[in-house]
């Protein structure tokens, strides 16, 4: 009886298969920061470059604009109807066009990181990548991460703070 449930338990084992497409690809994204590499670290490294987008530097940075445009994506989630978060819907001009969103950083954010992209790796997946490289390569703490976001198709309700209204009170609908 033993050897017919253990051999059940091994024909129902789920293991990783290699290679794995999806899961190589945001292991390569994640974990071949090398220097002199054109990986999504490359554009933060060192923590204080920028690429212009539409405009010079003037003391901004990369992981500075990555950081600012995962708040602002994922900052429409509402736990209650189970909208927004984390879909990469920023991406939409709708959206990037709200008062509550102002500047080039998301601009600047989806002109490096979404052609890194796949069939593979959804945007909101590589914005997330972004922002875990840009904490961590800026001297941040260890961010752990977890794949399969999917991309929404149109923007988010308004909800994120504006940069004059306080925070707070947009945190219990996250």
């Amino acid at each position: 009886m033993f050897r017919l449930a253990l051999l059940a338990c091994f024909a129902t084992a789920n293991a990783y298969l290699w290679p794995n497409p999806a899961l190589d690809q945001v292991d390569s994204l994640l974990y071949e920061i090398l220097p002199g590499t054109t990986g999504i670290a490359s554009f933060v490294q060192p923590c204080n470059t920028f690429s212009a987008f539409g405009g010079t530097n003037s003391g901004r940075s990369n992981a500075a604009d990555w950081i600012r445009t995962a708040y602002h994506d994922m900052a429409t989630h509402n736990i209650t109807d189970g909208t927004g978060g984390m879909d990469a819907s920023i991406r939409f001009a709708e959206e990037q066009a709200r008062l509550e969103n102002p500047g080039t950083g998301f601009g600047n954010t989806l002109s490096v990181l979404a052609g890194f992209s796949t069939r593979y790796v959804s945007i909101a997946d590589i914005l997330a990548i972004g922002t875990v490289i840009a904490v961590e390569e800026c001297g941040g703490p260890q961010i752990p991460f977890r794949d399969g976001r999917v991309d929404a198709t149109e923007p988010n309700f308004p909800g994120v703070p504006e940069p004059e209204q306080p925070l707070l009170p947009a945190l219990p609908s996250c």
